[in-house]
């Protein structure tokens, strides 16, 4: 599966200063709990499958439940679920639990109580760290926009780095030992960065209400359904050459926007750095031949204008326009859309 990354731009600050942000950030604890299957695999389909059912329908709220096929014969195989589970504890065959990334059986009612028992015992903890999330879908350009908000509840020191992965909610699939047409739940497809474990999110010593802040885009294939999908954060902990659980956080809600089709001329030459404005920000217009008509308008992600940057005639060349975080009511996501002639381009944009 192949991975469009278009932008990502990560910012550090205090929460104190963030206090109008609209993401709201979990103060939760959840676990990863991950079953390592195949779809040839017969154990696979026995009390295996019933055990992750099961799972799936009673940890949701406390953890990111998912399935990861490692086998390159596996009618779900991930070559990022290969990556990721290098860093698992180490088995050589399927079906096995993993509670975080530690081996916690094979199936049956003795894995499902200890998984159980762990992770309702993490959800009574205070997190060190935890995000969360709002994601918005263009119909037409197939982007999954992912805005994110992480904030520390804790001092703490160390390198973090923040995952986004995508899991499919329900995939009809032959199963062995069930049938040719089973539903296999939360299936691992891949990460929405290139990196598998993520971007690094902090490190050093890190202060509590330390909150970070992150706005990408990822060009969705056109055989997954954005009805069928769930994002899930994890935040991982470098330890040497692997990586510690942290914490982890999931949604469904994906929100829908529709732009017009984007001229890429136009986009070429249209910029906004840094694209995450706590106080300022500089647009860029590059105009391939003079523009009788070109305005730059500002929405917000219920699609209502908030302000006009420029209207009027522009010749061709380079035109900086200074962004302010003045001009924007509330923090959140906004859009840019550059009109000039009978050409659209738009550029996302988060604001502190």
């Amino acid at each position: 599966m192949k991975t469009f990354l278009f932008s990502c731009l990560l910012v550090l600050g205090r929460f104190a200063a963030a206090a109008q942000d609209p993401i709201e950030v979990p103060g939760t604890q959840q676990s990863l709990v991950t079953k390592l299957t195949a779809t040839w695999c017969p154990f696979c389909g026995g009390s295996a499958w019933d055990s992750y059912k099961n799972m799936v329908a009673s940890h949701g709220a406390n953890a990111v439940v998912f399935a990861a096929h490692t086998s390159t014969v596996s009618k779900l195989y991930s070559p990022m679920a290969v990556q990721l589970l290098n860093n698992f504890d180490l088995v050589y065959s399927q079906p096995y639990f993993f509670y975080n990334t530690k081996v916690v059986g094979t199936g049956g009612s003795s894995t499902e109580n200890t998984v159980t028992t762990n992770v309702n015992n993490a959800a009574k903890n205070t997190p060190i760290v935890q995000t969360g999330m709002k994601l918005t879908f263009d119909d037409n350009s197939r982007e999954l926009t992912v805005q994110s908000r992480s904030q520390f509840f804790q001092y703490t020191t160390g390198e973090y780095f923040l995952a986004f992965y995508l899991l499919e909610k329900a995939i009809v699939k032959e199963q062995a030992s069930r049938s040719a047409s089973e539903t296999h739940s939360n299936v691992f497809r891949t990460s929405l960065l290139p990196e598998v474990f993520g971007k690094p999110l902090a490190s050093g010593t890190i202060l509590s209400g330390t909150f970070q802040g992150s706005l990408f885009t990822y060009g969705l294939p056109s055989d997954l359904d954005v009805n069928n999908l769930i994002v899930a954060s994890v935040i991982w902990k470098k330890n040497g050459t692997k990586y510690d659980f942290v914490n982890a956080n999931w949604t469904d809600v994906i929100g829908k926007t529709v732009t017009s089709v984007q001229d890429p001329v136009l986009l070429q030459g249209f910029r906004v750095w840094p694209n995450v404005v706590a106080d300022a920000a500089q647009v860029r217009i590059a105009l391939p031949s003079p523009m009788h008509q070109v305005r730059l308008d500002v929405f917000d992600m219920n699609g209502k204008k908030v302000t006009t940057l420029f209207e009027g005639r522009l010749p061709a060349g380079t035109h900086p326009f200074e962004l302010s975080r003045r001009q924007f009511p509330a923090a959140g996501k906004y859009t840019l859309r550059l009109m000039a002639g009978n050409r659209i381009a738009s550029q996302p944009v988060m604001v502190f």
